[in-house]
């Protein structure tokens, strides 16, 4: 595998490339910079297989630098992992949502490192194969809305790129790592819309494919400000991971799907012939047992959206 690693400190370019060759890996690159991280790169013959990348660099971020890479042909899905001595939130979430694919703060056990280089090893192995195979990929893959994420996504310009929703293995990457420092403010939102049938059906079919690349854009808008991250399952399901340290602020996540909803049905039903119709789960880490793992709130946060099913459903109301 081919790495490229970014760090303004050479020291730590100096530990790394001594602890990769130990383990095996001898294709390793090295740049002091965004550009000249970007030059190896565009003067590189084979793409490489995975980047790691410092956040905080003179002139040009880490984070900066994802969203040029995430440009280059050949890199849409490279596996970036960041190296950072900011562990806040609000720096992991915007490294997530550019494009990052794992964060690992600063200091970190090499093993740490190697686990993750590992993982991202089987990932690649696994796009190879579906894009050699694409009717044996998931059926995430086959979904028309998540070709700026699958392995089929050819790296043309397409606005279903700038949606900024990130990949399931992405939103569960970024849960596990923002859970370790903040569990108690740890909120997921699973949005469904229960009318997703008729209104493609009442769309054309690209309409209706720009319908969801719309509202999933607002969705990512109106998360960001809480420094949160959305995905698509797929069948009109939205997973939004945010911060809620009191009851006030886990109300505005809700406000938030609300609200991009909202938007969505003034584009494209500008008559309201239509309205979004879904409905909500929602649960906080801290009311799950203290011993539970992160990943576990994807699966309660769905039991609750499951339990709502007999309950009112919501509809994006527009003012008077």
């Amino acid at each position: 595998m081919r790495i490229l690693v970014v760090d303004d400190d050479v020291i730590i370019l100096e530990i790394i490339e001594i602890f990769l060759l130990s383990i095996g890996y001898e294709d390793v690159h090295f740049a002091r910079s965004g550009g000249e991280a970007l030059s190896h790169i565009d003067f590189s013959d084979t793409p490489f297989d995975c980047i790691l990348l410092d956040v905080s660099m003179p002139r040009m971020t880490g984070i900066e630098l994802i969203t040029h890479i995430r440009r280059i042909k050949g890199y849409e899905i490279v596996p970036i992992i960041m190296l950072s001595a900011l562990s806040d939130r609000h720096h992991m979430a915007q490294a997530f949502v550019a494009g990052a694919w794992d964060y690992i703060p600063k200091p970190f056990e090499m093993f740490e490192l190697e686990t993750r280089i590992h993982a991202a090893e089987l990932r690649n192995a696994d796009l190879a194969r579906w894009m050699r195979a694409p009717t044996q990929a998931p059926e995430q893959l086959e979904n028309a809305f998540r070709r700026h994420c699958a392995a089929q996504r050819q790296g043309e310009e397409d606005p279903q790129t700038e949606t900024g929703m990130v990949t399931d293995d992405v939103f569960e990457n970024c849960l596990q790592r923002i859970a370790r420092p903040t569990r108690q403010s740890l909120s997921v939102v699973m949005m469904k819309i229960e009318n997703l049938a008729a209104i493609t059906s009442a769309l054309r079919t690209a309409e209706g494919e720009r319908y969801l690349v719309h509202l999933s854009q607002h969705l990512t808008q109106e998360m960001a400000e809480l420094d949160g991250i959305v995905s698509y399952q797929g069948e009109g399901v939205f997973m939004g991971l945010a911060h809620s340290s009191h009851e006030g602020e886990t109300a505005s996540m809700i406000a938030a799907f609300e609200r991009a909803a909202l938007k969505a049905d003034t584009r494209f039903f500008p008559a309201a012939q239509h309205r979004t119709i879904f409905r909500l789960g929602q649960v906080k880490y801290r009311d799950l047992p203290y011993d539970a793992e992160p990943l576990f709130l994807l699966q309660a946060a769905s039991r609750d959206l499951d339990e709502a099913a007999d309950s009112e459903v919501r509809i994006a109301r527009r003012p008077n």
